[in-house]
This record gives structure tokens, C-alpha cells and sequence, in this order.
């Protein structure tokens, strides 16, 4: 009975530990974060998104029409709005769906109703969770945000509040990405339309008559 006291006692005292060397770690991550935010030109964030123990942020200027993603220690990578192609939601390595398939917005839904919190069918497991950005460059033809990558975590169990975490982080970043596709997408379409052509071409030509009448 003792020897069972003891080890309960262990787990609980081992638990509390991790709890508060994570904390620790969360809270020098966003002091690293917040130093580097001072730094970046011309990029002022209008949104940060921070991941599971603030390993990484992923960041958006509205006005510059930049987003960002960023890691622990490593360079961060900048994107501009109209760079950006696609996205596609990666798990374990493998496409799960595309923000592009069957129209905007289609691909958050299913992938929620197939591994969300809640699902009916068997609990989702995953080991890795990402968002795949499809980016409109030759040497850098994808950026990939890393969600999530390690131990084998649950819907349920022990490990439910990681996997909801990783899983709204994901969902977070395909919503904002979801907004920025479609509007380049609105963009190209005024630009292709004939009305718009049409008052382009109105605009130049009272500007061709002023410096006429000058």
C-alpha cells in the first residue's frame, strides 16, 4: 500500500514539474518573440497567432499585406498576400484537403467533421499537424507552419487539450489563409472583368482630355 502511495506521489510531483519547466519554457519563448517583433521592418502584426508552447508565431500585417511565420530560433519567413496560391492541411505528412477543393472554405469543414473535437466516428490520433502555404516562387514553391510534431496525441485522453490546441491552431491559420486567398481571388476577378476594364479605360482617357485642354 505504501510502495502505491509512493508512486502516485512520484507521478503527481513528476507531472507538476513538466506543468511548470513547459511554463517556463511558453514564457521565454514569448519573451524571444516579443524582442524579435521589434526588429522586423516594414512589418507591423494586426494578428499573431502563438503555437503550442509558443514555439512558433504566425503573424499578419494587414497594411503591409504581409503574413509571417516564425520558429524558435530560426529565421523568419515572410510572405506577401498575392504570393500566396493555396494551402493545403497536412496530417502525418499526408493532404488531407485543400482550401482550392471543391471551393473556398470547403476544406476547414471537412477536416473538422473528420478529426474535430467531438467527432462521432473513432478518436483521431495523429503525430504531426501542419499547414502546407503553396506560394507563387520558384525556389520556395511551399512554406510549411508546423502545428504540431512528436508523441502520438488523442481527442481523447491525456493528451485531448494538445490535440484541441494543435488542431484550433491549424484551423486558426487556414481560416485567416482562407480570407487572404479569396480575396486576391475577388482581385483578379475585377481585374479580368470587363466593367473594370471598361472604367480603366474611361479614367485614362479624361486624364488624356485634361492635358489636351491645357
Amino acid at each position: 500500500m505504501i510502495y502505491v502511495v509512493f508512486i502516485v506521489f512520484a507521478v503527481i510531483v513528476i507531472f507538476i514539474i513538466n506543468i511548470n519547466n513547459t511554463k517556463s519554457k511558453e514564457d521565454a519563448n514569448k519573451q524571444y518573440f516579443s524582442e524579435s517583433i521589434k526588429s522586423y521592418e516594414n512589418f507591423n502584426p494586426t494578428y499573431i497567432k502563438y503555437g503550442l508552447d509558443s514555439e512558433y508565431i504566425f503573424a499578419i500585417d494587414e497594411h503591409a499585406k504581409m503574413l509571417l511565420y516564425h520558429r524558435v530560433n530560426t529565421e523568419p519567413v515572410f510572405l506577401r498576400y498575392e504570393d500566396i496560391i493555396d494551402a493545403e492541411l497536412l496530417v502525418e505528412g499526408k493532404v488531407v484537403s485543400k482550401l482550392s477543393s471543391g471551393g473556398i472554405g470547403s476544406a476547414i469543414g471537412r477536416f473538422g467533421g473528420e478529426y474535430g473535437i467531438g467527432a462521432i466516428k473513432d478518436k483521431a490520433k495523429i503525430d504531426a499537424l501542419g499547414v502546407n502555404i503553396l506560394v507563387n516562387n520558384i525556389t520556395m514553391p511551399r512554406l510549411l507552419v508546423v502545428c504540431y510534431s512528436g508523441y502520438t496525441i488523442s481527442s481523447s485522453g491525456i493528451t485531448a487539450i494538445t490535440f484541441n490546441q494543435v488542431l484550433d491552431d491549424a484551423n486558426c491559420i487556414l481560416d485567416r489563409l482562407k480570407i487572404i486567398v479569396a480575396r486576391h481571388q475577388i482581385y483578379q476577378q475585377k481585374e479580368l472583368s470587363p466593367e473594370f476594364r471598361s472604367s480603366t479605360v474611361d479614367q485614362i482617357l479624361k486624364l488624356v482630355q485634361l492635358k489636351e485642354l491645357k
